[in-house]
């Protein structure tokens, strides 16, 4: 350790309201934690910590630990009896040495019996829409201030849409999100040649992201297909 990383020790009385710390007494000052006690930001955490930690076993065993007591209690067993048995588990009547090595050892054979499970979430298999009750798209606005798309496939960051939400309030979207994963499902309503456009995630995640799908008219499919950067012929997409 160089001498600009050697902690200066003095005996000068620390500004209000630094403290000393009450627990470790380290130099590092300390403020008075939630009970009143000045801890430094380490113990403060530890203390923390280890309250949220017992605070939580009580809450997951509490229901375990009431079901077995009643069940052996309906069984004619006292609570004496059922005392002696929690007291031989925990090892409550040994020594402290000898109660904390057979604690020890029952809360390490159980992590090690209980590992957290790993598995990946899966996106449903089968999702059902209704065309019909989705956002729809009802006209669009051209920002002139924006520059124009150079070419077929280039996004038109120019438009703007006012969408009918499900609710029947109307709002400006403003752009249709080209950077997301979508699917444009033409004629999704026979009738009318309307499509639904459907975000299915983003940079291959298949997670929505938050966004709705919205029904497109007909008569607004190329403004949508500009807007998401990307054209249709009759062979599929470009």
């Amino acid at each position: 350790m160089t001498t600009q990383e050697t902690p200066a020790l003095t005996d000068r009385t620390l500004p209000a309201p630094w403290v000393a710390c009450e627990v470790c007494s380290s130099t590092v000052p300390a403020l008075p934690d939630l009970d009143g006690s000045p801890r430094c930001p380490k113990c403060a955490q530890t203390e923390r910590l280890t309250t949220a930690a017992y605070d939580h076993l009580a809450q997951l065993l509490a229901p375990a630990l009431g079901a077995w007591g009643n069940h052996y209690a309906a069984q004619g067993m006292t609570r004496a009896q059922l005392f002696t048995a929690l007291d031989i588990w925990a090892g409550l009547g040994l020594s402290d040495r000898a109660q904390g090595d057979q604690l020890a050892a029952l809360l390490t054979d159980a992590m090690q019996e209980h590992t957290p499970p790993v598995f990946t979430p899966a996106p449903p298999d089968r999702v059902q829409l209704d065309a019909r009750t989705v956002p729809q798209v009802l006209s669009f606005t051209l920002d002139h201030a924006q520059p124009q798309a150079d070419g077929a496939g280039r996004i038109d960051r120019r438009l703007s849409f006012t969408v009918r939400g499900s609710d029947g309030s109307v709002s400006n979207w403003g752009g249709l999100y080209p950077g997301c994963d979508v699917l444009l499902m033409l004629n999704a309503d026979p009738a009318t040649a309307d499509a639904l456009l459907i975000y299915t995630g983003i940079h291959g995640q298949t997670d929505p992201v938050g966004h709705e799908a919205l029904r497109v008219p007909a008569e607004l499919l190329p403004q949508v297909r500009a807007a998401l950067g990307y054209t249709f012929t009759a062979g599929g997409a470009q």
